[in-house]
């Protein structure tokens, strides 16, 4: 800028001239900077978001280290399971459900045809005694308190 004002005086301008050229140049300067200013402040805004995004980061992983740490601290040993009691109680069950359904088309009446678990259970459940001789088994049951149940115990014993 001084450069130019210095050829303009050296060219032998009037002063008016040259103070209308020197605030031209000022203006033009000044509207420069204050675009450079502007972008400092935006790449210093950026700056500043990169920062507390890096600053939260950080706390993060230094939670996730802190958790890791307490469940290292709490780590118990592993035991492999043993499956064989349970698939043999699973066949056990599966056997006896089938014993119940065999039962239940077999030796209950028609009205029971379909008839569940929890239907039957009173019967297989009812107290009694069982005797045997070579010639004879007899079977004492307690009656039901439930007549329904006292019908169906006598066709089921017929």
């Amino acid at each position: 800028m001084d450069e130019q004002l210095q050829k303009l005086l050296a060219q032998g301008v009037t002063p008016g001239e040259w103070k209308a050229e020197r605030h031209k140049l000022q203006a033009e300067a000044e509207r420069d900077m204050r675009e450079l200013w502007e972008r400092v402040s935006r790449v210093l805004e950026t700056s500043n978001q990169e920062f507390a995004k890096w600053e939260r980061y950080c706390r993060e992983q230094g939670d996730l280290l802190r958790v890791l740490e307490d469940l290292a601290a709490q780590e118990r040993t592993m035991y492999e399971l043993d499956n064989r009691k349970d698939q043999t109680m699973t066949v056990f069950k599966l056997a006896l459900a089938n014993l119940v359904m065999w039962t239940r088309d077999q030796c209950f009446p028609a009205a029971y045809a379909h008839a569940t678990w929890a239907r039957l259970a009173p019967f297989f459940q009812l107290p009694g005694s069982i005797t045997s001789s070579q010639h004879l088994v007899s079977v004492q049951l307690r009656p039901f308190h439930d007549r329904q149940y006292n019908r169906d115990l006598v066709l089921l014993c017929q």
